[in-house]
Formats: structure tokens, sequence, C-alpha cells
């Protein structure tokens, strides 16, 4: 091969001349002599490249004992196979001040036309401060592990399989009160009569179903104390054969004791306990539940069993963790909490409404949380029912208000029709009683005025039969009627006000066929002269010089339409959302109540099964009102 390549003057060489990096060709005959060998040589291994040109000394002199082997089957293996290229195992090699050093080497093959391996280029990596950096970190992971360990009181143990040898860590010689070296066989010994066999079987399943094991079981101490152990193994395999087992040993024998005395003393309580109308909860600081009542259990529909595997957080709602820590900080803090409403998540994963109290207690000089739950489902359904009635009650004044106020506009109204006929009759009698002063009354003349008199009395009667037919109890129930004459009929008693004001009413339902619709007609007679008598006060407080009102119907399948609009302006739009709210009005107190438009939704939408809307257009509001053409029955009510 030629060795052009590896020259002072290719620029190549230089990315492999750095501080941790140096490059070696070889020959790949029989001593592997070099061909090339990076200068920076020397800051790694301390030997110059003259050192190895001159055999003074060969790389493979500087490969740790350790890791001689390991190079060797690889760059056997390499050469054997004519591979292209290997990457070493990071690997020990002793530099020239004796110091060790970790190494990673990648080499590539150079090859003849027939495919055999010529020479052999390597790259050499100082790895050293990574390697020591990573070992750094295992021992202190290592340490971490230690220290939880410790702090939980968690022996840890590991068995070889093959010699039946056991390893313990200072916990387990404490756990067990053991000075010499343990078996496996002197661990069985330890292990209470009782249970020593089910253990035994234990670690045999595990070792024969390459699985791991929990277990529970009791020990007898070298003073014959019992303790109750929590025990747990992991299996682990070389070559696809079980090698040993690693495990941990808890004491769990306050807890144990623990359980019994709260039996014991719930067995005292038992009649009290479970026959309390209030759930009943005690619960560890962390949470999990220790005992619960069957009051409890009905609350949460949880078996006390599956309760004893959870803890309050499973059974709180998201939306109240940010509550539930702050009532954790006063308990600490004051020993006691509550009252405090909050729901609980149940088995079928529904709500209920719960009121809490509690305080801390000490059992066995450990603190618990001891907590009466109640069941607030019926004052709270009690308390609903109480908000609707007062809702109702509220409807019912507004509606009463609304009743006072229209027939006020009502009466308005009649005044406004009567005012030119009676005036019209005085004039007809002023005139009767002056002719009859100056002996000018003749038959003729009496005549023509009391006819004329009875126009005008006939005109005031038709006047209040039309009130009369509006306030008609017929009027209030369901019935088949033409839209279009109980729209005539609402303009009819608002007629005289509109001309009054000089409003032009275009009434474009007039050109539809006639629509025949199954409603209550007092009601919605009710709810257009409200729309129209709102419109008329808009045109008049926005001083409008051209009044209009527009009113048209569309009917498709199933919905009939009803529109009117005015040219007012429209209503704000950071208001328009608000109009059919109850008590909101756009006019001056002594002129609206805000009632009137609320009275629409409600009768439109409530007893009539409809909706109702309004737009802003570019002349002024325009309420949509939307019917179904059949009439709903109840439902409507």
């Amino acid at each position: 091969m030629s060795t052009k390549l590896f020259t002072k003057k290719n620029p190549i060489i230089k990315l492999f001349e750095h501080k941790n990096n140096t490059l070696f060709v070889w020959n790949n005959d029989e001593n592997q002599s070099i061909n090339y060998v990076s200068k920076n040589i020397e800051e790694i291994l301390g030997y110059s490249d003259a050192d190895f040109y001159e055999n003074h000394i060969t790389y493979i002199q500087c490969i740790h004992p350790d890791s001689i082997n390991q190079v060797k089957e690889e760059l056997d293996n390499f050469l054997k196979n004519k591979e292209d290229f290997l990457e070493h195992k990071p690997y020990k090699i002793i530099a020239k001040d004796k110091k060790e050093k970790w190494i990673l080497q990648q080499t590539v093959s150079q090859k003849d036309e027939d495919g055999n391996i010529t020479h052999l280029i390597s790259h050499i990596s100082n790895i050293h401060s990574a390697k020591e950096s990573q070992v750094e970190l295992l021992r202190n992971q290592k340490n971490k592990f230690d220290t939880a360990t410790r702090s939980a009181n968690l022996g840890v143990w590991s068995l070889n399989l093959e010699n039946d040898e056991l390893d313990w860590d200072e916990i387990m010689y404490s756990i067990y009160e053991a000075k010499d070296r343990v078996s496996f066989k002197n661990w069985l010994n330890h292990v209470h009569p009782d249970d020593r066999m089910n253990a035994l079987e234990k670690v045999q399943n595990a070792v024969k179903n390459n699985s791991h094991f929990s277990d529970v079981f009791k020990i007898v101490t070298p003073t014959n104390e019992i303790k109750y152990i929590e025990a747990t193994g992991m299996l682990y395999s070389q070559s696809d054969k079980p090698s040993y087992m690693i495990g941990t040993n808890r004491d769990i024998t306050d807890t144990v004791k623990l359980k019994k005395e709260l039996t014991e003393t719930y067995a005292k309580l038992s009649g009290l306990f479970n026959l309390s109308p209030i759930g009943i909860a005690l619960n560890d600081m962390d949470g999990k539940f220790i005992e619960v009542n069957d009051a409890f259990t009905e609350i949460t529909s949880y078996s006390k069993e599956e309760l004893n595997n959870l803890d309050y957080w499973a059974l709180t709602p998201k939306k109240y963790i940010e509550a539930e820590k702050r009532e954790l900080k006063i308990l600490k803090e004051k020993k006691v909490y509550g009252p405090y409403e909050k729901e609980y998540i149940q088995k079928n994963g529904n709500l209920i409404p719960v009121n809490l109290n509690g305080m801390i207690i000490q059992l066995n000089n450990q603190p618990y949380i001891w907590s009466l739950v109640e069941n607030i489902s019926q004052r709270k359904e009690h308390d609903r029912v109480l908000i609707e009635q007062k809702i109702l009650q509220q409807e019912k004044i507004i509606i009463e208000q609304s009743k006072m106020a229209s027939m006020g506009l009502m009466i308005g109204n009649i005044a406004h029709q009567w005012k030119q006929p009676l005036a019209t009759i005085g004039a007809i009698n002023a005139k009767l009683r002056i002719s009859q002063e100056l002996d000018m009354l003749d038959d003729e003349q009496l005549n023509n005025s009391l006819s004329k008199q009875d126009e005008q009395i006939a005109y005031l009667s038709n006047v209040i039969s039309t009130f009369n037919e509006y306030f008609a109890p017929k009027s209030y129930k369901e019935q088949k009627i033409i839209l279009q004459n109980n729209i005539n009929a609402s303009l009819s008693i608002v007629s005289v006000s509109l001309k009054e004001h000089q409003i032009i009413v275009v009434n474009e339902a007039d050109n539809e066929d006639l629509i025949e619709i199954e409603t209550i007609p007092n009601e919605l007679n009710e709810v257009l002269i409200s729309i129209f008598n709102n419109a008329k006060d808009a045109l008049i407080e926005n001083n409008i010089k051209e009044k209009k009102i527009l009113i048209d119907v569309q009917k498709t399948e199933d919905i009939i339409q009803i529109t009117i609009e005015d040219n007012a302006g429209g209503v704000k739009e950071d208001i328009i959302s608000q109009i059919f709210e109850p008590y909101f009005t756009t006019k001056h107190k002594a002129q609206g109540t805000g009632l009137g438009l609320h009275i629409c939704y409600n009768i439109i939408v409530k007893n009539l099964g409809g909706t109702i809307y309004v737009k802003n257009t570019e002349k002024g509001a325009k309420f949509y009102i939307e019917l179904p053409t059949e009439w709903g029955g109840e439902k409507y009510k």
C-alpha cells in the first residue's frame, strides 16, 4: 500500500493529531510492523513515534493484561473474516508513566486486488476522562441507592444460584439481628416454621419460571422475637441460565401490629362504627385507606377490600386537587380540618357531594387522619329545589309585573283610540246645545247629529270588543289561527299610537299566502304588541324622521318565521345579547321596567315552543320569531 496518504503535509492527518486522538498504520505481516504513527502518540502513551518506528516498544506491549485477550480475540476474528471495519470494546492500556488509561479503538482494513488485507489503519482515542466520569456517576448512583434503602429501612440481598452463596447488606443483618455470614440454608432456619415451606416454594417457583416473587412471612430472631417481613426477589440469567437472584426485605412488624391493634379496637367499637350513618375513614399521612366503615363504602360504592388498595387521591376529582392540598396544609398546622365540601369519584365514575371533617390522631406514635364523611346529596338536592322554587317565584312576580305593565299599555291604547271619537261626540253635543239655545234646531239637524253620534259610539264599542277579544280566556288556549289575522289584530291595538307618531307600517305579511298555525293566539299577540311598542319607542327616542316598521312572514316545512324590523339604528353590540334578560332595559327607569322582552322570550320559548332572537341590520333592530307549524302539546305549556 502506498503511504503517501500518511505524510506530514497531508491535511487529513491533522484530524487525528490532537490531544486525545492518534493514528496508527500497521503492515499486515507476521510482526505487524509500524507503517505510520502520529507524533501526538506521546501525549497518550508517553512513548514517542520514534520509539515505535525503532521497535523500542510495540503497541501490544502497552495493552493492559486485563484487556489483552479481549483485543487479540477481536483482532483475530477481524483478520480471519477479512472484515472492513472493527470497533473494539473500550479497553485499558498502561502508559510509559505506568498510569492506566481507557482507550477506544476503531480500525479499517486496506486490501489488495485479491481482497487480502495488506494494512490496518486504526484511530485511537483516549476516553479515560469520560470513563472515569462514568464510573463516578455509577458510584454516585450506588451511593444514592444505598441512602434510599437506608432511609426506607430496606434490606438488599443477592443469592448465587450456583453455590447458594447469600450476600446481605448491613440492613439485612440488622433486620435479622444476625452477626455471622448467612447462607441460603441459614436464612431458611431464620424463617418461622409456620412459613418456612411457603417461603421456600416462592423462591423455587421464581427460579423455575424465570420470574420474580413477593411474599410476607415471619422470622424468629436470635432473641426469639417474631418479626413480619415483606420480601421481593428478581431473577437474573446469564447465557439463558438463571444465575443469581436479587431482592429486598422490609420489616413490617409495626405495620402488622398496628393493623392487629386496630382490628381489636374496632372489634370493640364495631357496632357504633358500622351503624353510624356518617362515613368514617382512617388514612395514613400519605392518604392510604387503613380502615373504613359501612357508611363510607355506601358513599364511594367501593368495598372495604378495594379501598384498602386506594388512597383519597384516587377518589378526588382533579378540580379539587389544589383545594385538597390547602386542607392538608391546614390539617398539618392545626391538627384539624373542615368542614369542607367536595365531591368523591364513586366506583362507577359518578360524582357524589360530601362534607368532610377530620383530625390527626396518634396510633403507636404515628400520625393518622381520622375523617367523618357525610353524604350531602339530599341536602344539595333540597337546596336545588329551593333555588328552583325561588326562581319560579321570581318568574311569577315578573309575570304579574308584566301583566300590570301590559294592562297599562292596553289602557293607554284604549285612551288613544277613544280620544278622537269622544272629542267628536263632544263637538256634536256642543253644536246641538248652541242650536237649541238660538232656537235653530230642527228635526233634520237633530237626526243628522244623532246619526253621527251613533257612528262614533259604534266605533267606541268596536274598540271595546277588540280589546275584550284580546283578553278573552279562550285566547289563552291553543287553537288554529290565520297568522296574518293575528298580526293585523295586534297592529290595530297600537295603530292609533303609531299614527299619532307618524310611524309607517309596511306589512309584507299581507302579501303572502295565508298561513295557518296552531298556537296560543293571545300569548302570540302579547309578544307582537310588545315588540311593536319597543320599535315605536326606539324610533321616537332616536328622533328618526321617516319612521318605519317592516313586518314579514316566511314558512318552511317545519318552521314559521315572523320578522319585525325598525329603522331606529339598532341595539348597541355590547348589550344586544342581554336584552332578553329580566330587568334589563335601555330606556329611562320612568319609561321601562326591563320585563317586556324577557316575558316575550319566556312566552315564545317556554309556552309556544319556539325561538326568538334579534340582530342588527343596516336600518335598525330586526326581531325574529320562529314557531313550529304544529302545536307541540303539553311540553310547551
